[in-house]
């Protein structure tokens, strides 16, 4: 009878601590300062066992379901965050915005008989400009500096690619014939997803074939993406 009292009291006591279990959690976000470069980081206390948390959010196809803390290469949207006592089941919900407002460099061309001059609009400081007569693939020959946006000592009647790109990683070109009588002119992306599009092109006649040269091997299409 008295150890039958004994576990009863025991059992008491461990359901009393448990509905007094209470996970509370704090968060501190990191802004986006590239697409998808925020982070929030979750700070948690009153708990008794081991904990997960989860973050969900329409920007994400699946909920993110870690051991740690802190959740990285988040894009600007609103998120929801759960923490779970693993021991009690006890947990804690808040939510929260990572705010940013990055948009992709987009270049642009001033085409003269001896320089070249570009203007970018978007992107993140510290821009590198760079310029290439060979085509899409490249070579590109950094401008010296870096961030100077003009390039001198162009030969007249030929063919240039310049290219930005932003401290992101992301990429943008343009092309243009130095001096008169320019007849094409095109624009590609690189994206973070790693696919290279042509965007626009001005000039040519009939149907266009686009032709990518790089180091894996030759490519065309009528796409105009690779």
């Amino acid at each position: 009878m008295k150890a039958r009292l004994i576990l009863v009291a025991a059992l008491f006591i461990v359901a009393i601590a448990s509905s007094y279990s209470q996970v509370s959690i704090s968060v501190q976000v990191q802004a986006a300062t590239c697409s998808s470069n925020g982070s929030i980081e979750v700070t948690a206390s009153g708990n008794t066992g081991t904990l997960s948390y989860e973050l969900s959010s329409p920007c994400l196809q699946v909920a993110l379901v870690q051991q740690t803390n802190i959740f990285n290469n988040l894009q600007p949207c609103q998120y929801t965050v759960v923490v779970t006592d693993g021991s009690t089941g006890a947990s804690a919900t808040q939510s929260v915005t990572v705010g940013g407002n990055y948009q992709s460099p987009d270049i642009s061309l001033v085409c003269g008989s001896c320089n070249i001059a570009a203007t970018t609009s978007g992107g993140l400081a510290p821009l590198q400009y760079s310029i290439s007569t060979v085509g899409l693939g490249g070579p590109f020959t950094n401008n010296t500096p870096a961030d100077n946006p003009i390039f001198d000592n162009i030969q007249s009647s030929t063919n240039y690619w310049v290219k930005v790109t932003d401290a992101c990683g992301n990429v943008s070109v343009e092309t243009c014939q130095s001096g008169e009588g320019a007849l094409t002119d095109f624009k590609y992306e690189v994206g973070e997803d790693g696919i290279l599009r042509v965007v626009s092109v001005t000039g040519g006649i009939g149907s266009l074939i686009y032709q990518l040269n790089s180091t894996a091997g030759s490519f065309s299409n009528t796409s105009g993406s690779f």
